[in-house]
C-alpha cells in the first residue's frame, strides 16, 4: 500500500476505506480478512475494492473452503467461502481467474510503526 495526500493505494488504484487510516512511520498495510473477502461471478462492483487474481489452490477445512488467490501485486490473498451449497456455488477452480470485492467498511489499512 502506498500513501499519496492522505489517500491509500494498491497497484495504482485508490482503496476505499469507510475507517479512518492511522498515521505513522514507514510504509503501510492492508489488513484482509479472509472471511470478509467476496467472490464475484463477474467484474467487481466500482463501490468495492478490487483485489482480483488467479486461484493458487482450493483447500477443503470441514465447514469452510480457503480458497488462495494470487494477487498480480499484493501477493497471495486468502479467501475463506462457507462449504455450504451457497459457498459452493460458482466456486472456482484452481487456476481460474475470479474477482474478489473487500468492501469499504471492511477495508482496514495500518501504518507498519504507530506513532
Amino acid at each position: 500500500v502506498t500513501m499519496a495526500n492522505d489517500t491509500a493505494q494498491l497497484n495504482g488504484r485508490v482503496l476505499k476505506s469507510n475507517l479512518p487510516i492511522a498515521t505513522g512511520r514507514g510504509g503501510h498495510r492492508l489488513v484482509i480478512r479472509p472471511e470478509l473477502l467476496e467472490v464475484t461471478p463477474g467484474a467487481v462492483p466500482e463501490t468495492a475494492n478490487d483485489l482480483s487474481g488467479k486461484v493458487h489452490d482450493i483447500i477443503y477445512q470441514g465447514d469452510s473452503v480457503l480458497v488462495i488467490v494470487q494477487h498480480d501485486s499484493a501477493g497471495q490473498i486468502n479467501v475463506r467461502v462457507p462449504a455450504n451449497r451457497a459457498g459452493q456455488t460458482g466456486l472456482p477452480s484452481k487456476g481460474e481467474r475470479i474477482g474478489l470485492a473487500l468492501h469499504p467498511e471492511d477495508t482496514i489499512i495500518v501504518p507498519e510503526h504507530v506513532v
